[in-house]
């Protein structure tokens, strides 16, 4: 069995990405949708600051995995399982067949702005937590909040977790965790988030959604969607609670899945 895995933010696009959606005419058709969402365009993505912006993006990182998705499928190379991490997750329910490609660029652009101006007053980061135990973390999310907000944000893996929150937090538990400082412009997968939750699911509910016709494996409950009426809260209510990578990989596993692809850039 074959799993497409879709990288959410954080990871690096490159030319060569964008190389691959020049063999299909969808794909660089989605791409370019997403530039004129984002106000910019296909020639200018690898500028120095353009992607740096999350409401820029979040699209244009949608639309390039769901184009190279498209490319792979056209080529004979068809997943029987798909999943994404965080915005991956997006890319994932359009390659589920549950939405339109241009459906999902629009979910995924509505989404960036959303993050993007929750974050402007108290911007915060993401600290991600290695070789530490499920205890490990409950203590440093302890010490943390004791000098700000404070969220656990992802768990990647059996030893990793990623902890989202204000400044002095991060910096409370980077001080006594063995760490990395991710690279992103806000406080993501926390409670910094909570107001556009609401927006957010409104707008996926009026987009229509078709039962995923591949195993769809949701990173906010780790197991496979069985109704796509649950798909705008599922993918809302990841805004602001934990991606539960690690259990996702364990039921790719269980679904008896032996070979993986990461469409895209990145290695999740």
């Amino acid at each position: 069995m074959l799993a497409f895995l879709f990288p959410g933010q954080g990871v690096e696009l490159t030319r060569h990405e964008l190389c691959v959606l020049e063999r299909s005419a969808s794909a660089t058709a989605l791409l370019d949708h997403a530039c004129r969402l984002a106000g910019t365009g296909p020639g200018s993505l690898l500028e120095r600051g353009v992607l740096e912006r999350t409401g820029v993006l979040q699209p244009v990182l949608t639309a390039v995995t769901m184009g190279i998705h498209r490319v792979l499928c056209e080529a004979g190379a068809e997943p029987d399982v798909v999943a994404g991490h965080s915005l991956g997750e997006i890319a994932a329910c359009g390659a589920a067949g549950c939405m339109a490609g241009r459906d999902a660029v629009d979910l995924a652009g509505l989404r960036g702005r959303l993050m993007e101006d929750l974050s402007r007053p108290r911007p915060g980061g993401m600290l991600a937590l290695t070789g530490c135990t499920r205890e490990d973390v409950a203590l440093a999310l302890e010490s943390g909040r004791r000098a700000g907000r404070l969220d656990m944000a992802a768990h990647n893996s059996p030893d990793e977790w990623v902890l989202s929150g204000d400044e002095e937090a991060l910096q409370v538990v980077a001080r006594s965790y063995r760490s990395v400082r991710l690279s992103v412009s806000g406080a993501w997968h926390g409670s910094r988030m909570e107001p556009g939750v609401e927006t957010f699911e409104r707008s996926a509910g009026l987009m229509t959604m078709a039962p995923p016709e591949k195993t769809l494996v949701s990173g906010r409950t780790g197991a496979p969607v069985t109704n796509e009426r649950l798909l705008p809260g599922l993918l809302a209510r990841q805004l602001v609670e934990p991606v539960l990578w690690a259990r996702v990989m364990c039921t790719i596993a269980d679904l008896g899945v032996t070979d993986i692809v990461t469409v895209g850039p990145g290695k999740v």
